[in-house]
């Protein structure tokens, strides 16, 4: 369970440095609004279990990466969309 939530931690991430932009001429509210909306679009469809919601929310190019390990043997593996998809529609039984 938390090696699959690991990248998702990473695209929760993003939205700090989205909202320490400041300096941008206002556009920082939009894009950190844009931002926690795709976030939030993931995370909901998580908790439905729908494979279909959770698909739409990333680009056809993305690429999911965790890094863990113990610190001697640190690594960072990838894990395709697809696969990460197909678990989250897999039935459960806690969300």
């Amino acid at each position: 369970m938390t090696r699959r939530l690991l990248p998702l931690l990473f695209v929760a991430g993003l939205l700090v440095p989205v909202a320490s932009a400041q300096s941008d001429g206002g556009r920082a509210p939009a894009a950190e609004a844009a931002v926690r909306a795709t976030v939030e679009a993931l995370f909901d469809g998580m908790r439905a279990g729908d494979s279909t919601a959770v698909r739409d929310v990333f680009h056809d190019g993305a690429r999911l990466h965790t890094a863990g390990g113990p610190s001697d043997t640190a690594g960072v593996s990838e894990t395709p969309v697809d696969a990460f998809v197909a678990a989250v529609g897999r039935p459960r039984e806690r969300v």
